[in-house]
């Protein structure tokens, strides 16, 4: 009868490898998890104190890759004129740049607020989003899916008017 190996009798010996770890919990896309992270909430806070810094007429760089190489608008382009223009009280031009600046802005300031909230409450958010992780998860896609719907619609008013995005 051969030798059982450590794998067979469940006991391992001083000469067997370790066991391989578990391999770390995938974060679903979708989920508020995706959202809530330290580095999100970081970015979101900078993004915010440099719209106050930021020159409204920019320095003249597009920012943009495919308004760019195009001409033609992707669904972001606007959002750092618009997020400029917020920060200055111009909430007419800031829509007029990008619509979404509506949705984006409060979600900026709250993933700002949860970076700079005591890990407890941070946690006890974090507790109710996972709570209700059916309902971020929908409302997570419809922004999502709502804002590349906007960036299409955008894009064929530019192509079929011959509108030139600024």
């Amino acid at each position: 009868m051969p030798a059982l190996s450590a794998t067979q009798n469940g006991r391992a010996s001083a000469g067997d490898a370790p066991a391989p770890s578990a391999p770390a919990a995938r974060v679903d896309p979708w989920t508020h998890a995706a959202l809530l992270t330290l580095h999100s909430g970081w970015l979101a806070l900078f993004a915010i104190g440099a719209a106050f810094v930021l020159p409204f007429e920019g320095f003249g760089v597009d920012l943009c890759a495919v308004h760019r190489v195009t001409g033609l608008p992707c669904p972001g382009c606007g959002l750092t004129r618009a997020f400029i223009s917020v920060a200055h009280g111009e909430w007419l031009v800031a829509l007029g740049a990008n619509p979404f600046v509506l949705v984006l802005v409060p979600l900026f300031v709250a993933l700002a607020l949860l970076v700079l909230m005591p890990r407890g409450m941070r946690a006890a958010v974090e507790r109710f989003l996972a709570r209700h992780a059916e309902l971020t998860g929908r409302a997570y896609k419809l922004l999502v899916f709502a804002f590349v719907g906007f960036g299409a619609l955008r894009l064929a008013f530019c192509l079929v008017t011959g509108v030139e995005f600024p």
